[in-house]
């Protein structure tokens, strides 16, 4: 994601390293929240769940495999998006750049 400018001047001038150590390094190109892979078209319901095609199942927002009934109109309820990652920080400081703080999170 994008710094906006006016928000430039919180980050460190090895931000764009930095975050890729951590969406690629440490997360290994994964959502760190829910598991989404980077660059992957997900289906999802919209409220968290998401189909999970290497396991063949659907998962909840936290990455859980759940089970759904089978519904009739699941197919169209199901929206598709390719998955973004972005570094994020867990306290919403941005001057707090231990690893312990950052995650690679995508836009879930």
């Amino acid at each position: 994601m994008p710094i906006r400018p006016e928000h430039r001047f919180f980050y460190p001038i090895d931000w764009p390293q930095l975050s890729a150590l951590i969406r690629f390094g440490r997360a290994k190109g994964c959502c760190e929240g829910c598991g989404r892979p980077l660059g992957r078209m997900v289906y999802h319901l919209g409220d968290g769940r998401w189909w999970d095609a290497d396991a063949g199942r659907w998962r909840d927002g936290w990455g859980r495999l759940i089970q759904i009934a089978a519904e009739a109109d699941i197919l169209r309820r199901a929206r598709r998006t390719q998955v973004v990652l972005a570094a994020a920080h867990r306290d919403h400081n941005t001057a707090n750049n231990a690893a312990a703080n950052l995650a690679a999170f995508c836009q879930r």
